[in-house]
């Protein structure tokens, strides 16, 4: 039998979780706005940063919890815009391995300064923070 009791603390952990979600998604699509890309191809170029093994349709789907579908049109206009580059598996050639090109370093240095002042200005108002 679930307590009753905790039930508020929940709905409460609910809404603050979702309420800093749409924050930080729009905060990636307000920083990521100047350089022509949609939050999904923001998400892509920030996955393939943190994990570069992270690197095919199949891995990003599991990453991003998107279809593939969706990501490989992403991942096809990144290609296009020359923010990242693809090499084909040789071991499957149905595959294709991704990797950030130089652009999208600018775009990743921006998106992650803008969310962390974003997280600065929400979780430590009126504090200097230096890193």
């Amino acid at each position: 039998m679930t307590n009753l009791k905790k039930i508020p603390n929940f709905i409460q952990f609910h809404w603050d979780a979702t309420r800093f979600i749409h924050q930080y998604q729009e905060g990636l699509k307000n920083a990521a706005k100047p350089y022509g890309i949609s939050l999904l191809e923001t998400e892509i170029l920030l996955s393939l940063t943190h994990c570069p093994t992270c690197d095919s349709i199949t891995k990003l789907c599991s990453t991003i919890g998107k279809t593939k579908g969706v990501i490989s049109k992403a991942c096809e206009k990144l290609r296009q815009t020359g923010y990242i580059s693809g090499k084909i598996d040789e071991g499957d050639r149905r595959v294709v391995h991704y990797q950030l090109n130089a652009a999208s370093r600018t775009v990743v240095i921006a998106v992650v300064r803008h969310i962390e002042t974003m997280t600065e200005a929400s979780f430590f108002p009126g504090e200097n923070i230096s890193y």
